[in-house]
C-alpha cells in the first residue's frame, strides 16, 4: 500500500470517528514538515532527514489546527507543540 493511501486511510478514519487529534507513528517521510490534507487537516511529521525510518506525526482537524500557535519538530520520535 503506497504511503499516499495510508494517509488517506488515516483521515478517513479520523473524520468518520470526529477525532481532532491524531498521534501516528512510523511516518517515514523524508524531512519535518506540516502536510496540507483534505478538507483543512493537516499532518504534522518530525523525521530523520536522510533515512526513511522511524518518525512521529500529529494529525489535526481544522478546529485542532487553529489552536495550535507552534510546533517544533524535535527529532524523529518527538514532536513538542
Amino acid at each position: 500500500m503506497s504511503q499516499i493511501s495510508k494517509t488517506e486511510q488515516i483521515l478517513k478514519e479520523v473524520i468518520q470517528y470526529n477525532i481532532n487529534i491524531a498521534a501516528i507513528s512510523e511516518i517515514r517521510w523524508l524531512g519535518s514538515r506540516i502536510e496540507p490534507l483534505q478538507d483543512g487537516y493537516v499532518l504534522a511529521n518530525s523525521r530523520h532527514e536522510n533515512r526513511r525510518q522511524a518518525g512521529v506525526g500529529v494529525l489535526m482537524s481544522p478546529a485542532a489546527r487553529r489552536a495550535i500557535l507552534k510546533w517544533t519538530p524535535v527529532n524523529k520520535r518527538i514532536i513538542f507543540t
